[in-house]
């Protein structure tokens, strides 16, 4: 029934002024509206009664439903797993950056060095680095570019992070 009033062709086709068409189409969505809340009441219910009379049924849903999540998650990681595999290849492929990595090619690899510092020490320390092979005209030591690794979250240290960036490009500084 309510699905006739919406689907009907009479609100569209009829010589009526926009006006009286426009209530009808209001009248027919509230319609609309009324009856799927009406349904969503009884799904509710049912659930409700079923919850009190089968508590062990909604444990399981519920326990399936979590069993799936981590599921989810494990893909995710393992997605992730690959990617930094393939760019921990990528920054091994590339020319003079010195000799194998540790790890096999299934292992991913932790990062190396000390654990990252207190967060109100952050401020104090430079960010750690390492060398990767530059191209050549650049300034420091010949065929060396300094390679910042990206800063551990903290409030004030994106600015550090980004003044060292700057002076590591040859920027810093300018005012």
């Amino acid at each position: 029934k309510c699905v006739e009033q919406l689907s009907a062709q009479e609100h569209f086709n009829s010589s009526d002024t926009t006006e009286e068409s426009r209530v009808g189409i209001e009248q027919s969505v509230q319609k609309f509206i009324d009856l799927a809340r009406e349904t969503e009441y009884f799904f509710l219910n049912k659930r409700l009664v079923l919850s009190t009379q089968k508590p062990e049924q909604v444990l399981k849903e519920d326990i399936q439903e979590l069993k799936n999540e981590i599921e989810r998650k494990e893909k995710l990681i393992d997605k992730h797993h690959e990617r930094l595999q393939n760019w921990q290849n990528r920054l091994h492929k590339i020319p003079g950056n010195g000799g194998p990595q540790p790890g096999g090619a299934g292992h991913p690899q932790q990062p190396q060095g000390p654990p990252p510092p207190h967060p109100s020490m952050m401020h104090q320390q430079p960010p750690p680095q390492f060398t990767v092979p530059g191209p050549p005209g650049h300034p420091g030591p010949p065929g060396q570019q300094p390679f910042v690794l990206p800063p551990p979250p903290s409030s004030s240290y994106p600015l550090a992070y980004l003044k060292q960036n700057l002076s590591n490009i040859g920027m810093g500084e300018r005012r």
